[in-house]
């Protein structure tokens, strides 16, 4: 598995290309109600942490394409608080703050209505749009979420 330094070093390239504050980059065991999440944003203490044991189940660009969806996490909060210089639509950020407020994990949904949410599309949408410029295969997109996610890559790509 990747280390912290070169998972940190990957979030701060994503951060600099969004111009917004990096988020340090944790690597532990969450218990095991979390057992299902490998990595999550916090944004109390504006840190990706990187749970140790689904991590480890995964390929390095598995991981790396973790930790830019999770970095766009940050960059959403960072629209929510009005303090990323980019600015999205303001109905877009009011959505991502309804979400934000009521967040809901992936282990108290479905995955479906986990990925529906919008600030999950978007953060889908960044992450495949990366790997794309970066030369990487297409993620996995699940059908549902699709037609969706193609929408939000296009209106990213245009910005």
């Amino acid at each position: 598995m990747l280390t912290e330094q070169t998972l940190y070093h990957m979030e701060l390239e994503m951060a600099l290309y969004l111009k917004r504050e990096p988020c340090e980059v944790v690597i532990t065991n969450l218990p095991e109600e979390y057992s299902s999440v490998v990595t999550m944003y916090e944004s109390q203490n504006h840190i990706i942490i990187v749970n140790e044991l689904p991590a480890s189940k995964l390929t390095d660009l598995e991981l790396i394409a973790s930790i830019i969806h999770e970095g766009r996490h940050a960059y959403q909060y960072e629209q929510i608080k009005g303090l990323n210089r980019y600015k999205e639509d303001p109905k877009r950020i009011n959505r991502w703050k309804k979400e934000f407020d009521n967040y809901q994990q992936p282990n108290s949904l479905n995955p479906s209505e986990y990925a529906i949410q919008e600030i999950e599309i978007d953060a889908i949408s960044f992450t495949q749009v990366t790997l794309e410029k970066l030369g990487y295969p297409n993620l996995d997109i699940p059908k549902e979420l699709k037609k969706e996610v193609e929408k939000r890559i296009k209106e990213i790509k245009i910005n």
